[in-house]
């Protein structure tokens, strides 16, 4: 079978339609932002059995997409949405592992209050650096850029974590977060982390929540590595009018899911 319109998601996961008797898109690459949820209706518009859907399930079809990929109807042109808990959050120091002399790691590095005590990330230590360091002490070492010494390593950092596997296999009163992720057409991937509320087994949008936000607008959905993810523009000054609009959009669109 020819494979026919890659499509983006909202979490770059790869979805390939095979639909060859559709000759319009066969090869077309689409930027229309499309859900797992739309593959469902999708399948079923195909096989022509649209009428015997339920009004319940969730999603659109992307067929019309898919006859015509150059002139996607209105009701495509919208945000892709995802979700994700977290559980076992809270504040974590992760500490460089020391080093001896000539800067090599003697051990592993380690965490103070989690229930494993090693296998944190610290950053950076004397092997990421470019220049050979011309002395180290436990975690910490100097390193010169030419005739100037530079600064010390930072040795390790503080602060909030979640473990437990993303809450894979947690009842939901375990939940510390509810993190709701939206990719709008504009190209922009914004996350707000929820407060969980556990004894309603709920989320709680009045307390105080942390954002993500990533500027994806020339992200064609090839590059896994896209460089625009590792930035994360959410507590940039210029941001904060961009982030109250997209808070709100997801709210209203989280309020509306069965």
């Amino acid at each position: 079978m020819t494979p026919s319109l890659p499509l983006i998601s909202s979490k770059l996961i790869c979805c390939l339609e095979q639909v060859p008797w559709l000759k319009a898109s066969v090869g077309v690459r689409s930027q229309v932002l499309v859900e797992l949820v739309d593959l469902y209706r999708t399948v079923a518009d195909l096989a022509e059995l649209t009428p015997h859907v339920q009004a319940s399930v969730q999603g659109v079809s992307l067929v019309p997409l898919l006859r015509d990929p150059a002139n996607p109807p209105r009701s495509l042109i919208k945000p892709a949405f995802s979700q994700i808990a977290r559980c076992a959050c809270g504040t974590y120091t992760c500490h460089t592992p020391p080093r001896d002399r000539e800067c090599n790691v003697l051990n592993q590095s380690t965490y103070d209050g989690a229930s494993t005590s090693s296998g944190c990330n610290p950053f950076p230590g004397p092997e990421n650096q470019s220049s050979p360091a011309t002395s180290c002490s436990g975690c910490t070492a100097h390193y010169r850029n030419g005739s100037t010494e530079i600064m010390p390593v930072v040795c390790g950092w503080s602060g909030t974590e979640c473990g437990a596997n993303a809450c894979a296999q947690e009842p939901e009163n375990a939940f510390d977060f509810m993190g709701y992720t939206m990719r709008t057409p504009a190209g922009f991937r914004f996350t707000a982390w929820v407060p969980w509320d556990k004894p309603r087994n709920a989320t709680d949008w009045t307390k105080p929540m942390q954002y993500e936000l990533f500027n994806l607008t020339t992200d064609d959905g090839r590059d896994m590595d896209f460089p625009g993810f590792s930035v994360n523009l959410a507590n940039r000054v210029e941001n904060a009018g961009l982030v109250k609009e997209l808070k709100a959009l997801l709210h209203e669109n989280v309020l509306e899911w069965p």
